[in-house]
């Protein structure tokens, strides 16, 4: 299976996945947990044009 989570900086991607990462985890399954390029440099660029555009 393949997971994905979308939506805004700060509602609670990142922690959701892990929640549900471990509770896969403690049932047996096999988990991989990725994450998007948000600390690679494209990205950074990419939040710094998202910022000017919001003002």
């Amino acid at each position: 299976m393949f997971q994905a989570a979308e939506g805004p900086n700060g509602v609670g991607k990142s922690t959701s996945a892990c929640l549900l990462a471990d509770r896969l985890a403690g049932r047996g399954f096999s988990v991989h947990l990725t994450n998007g390029p948000t600390r690679a440099r494209l990205r950074s660029l990419i939040r710094e044009i998202e910022a000017e555009l919001s003002r």
